[in-house]
């Protein structure tokens, strides 16, 4: 039942990303109500050269897998609920429902330590050696 529910919420989510992937890219064809004229060359980008900077880059990453990871953990605490929610009395139900919340919490908070000890790492490398 657990399984199934988790598979189902986790093939949702990945309809949904992929989705995402399929949005509309902005225009920039605003009008430009002025009477100047604009720099239409600014938001050129060069197929093979970078826009942001590579340690930029890095930290947009590593937010991109925490979150995601941070998603999956929720996702287990909110399903470890309902499980307890509809366990009817059921102690094997229950017992399963408990460690299931207490993983997932346990998870949430070693994702939270990372993200944390990430930031202090590259803001400090990145003081240190960028100015």
């Amino acid at each position: 039942m657990i399984k199934r529910l988790c598979a189902s919420i986790v093939l949702a989510g990945m309809v949904f990303l992929g989705g995402l992937a399929l949005a509309p890219a902005p225009s920039y064809a605003q009008i430009d109500i002025q009477g100047t004229k604009p720099d239409y060359f600014t938001n050129i980008t060069v197929p093979g050269k970078a826009k942001q900077d590579f340690r930029q880059t890095i930290i947009n990453l590593l937010n991109i897998i925490l979150g995601f990871l941070g998603l999956i953990a929720v996702i287990i605490i909110i399903a470890a609920g309902f499980m307890w929610m509809t366990a009817g009395g059921n102690e094997k139900r229950l017992e399963t429902a408990r460690k299931l919340l207490i993983q997932g919490f346990i998870g949430l908070v070693l994702i939270l330590a990372a993200w944390a000890v990430a930031y202090f790492v590259i803001t400090t490398f990145e003081q240190q050696f960028f100015g």
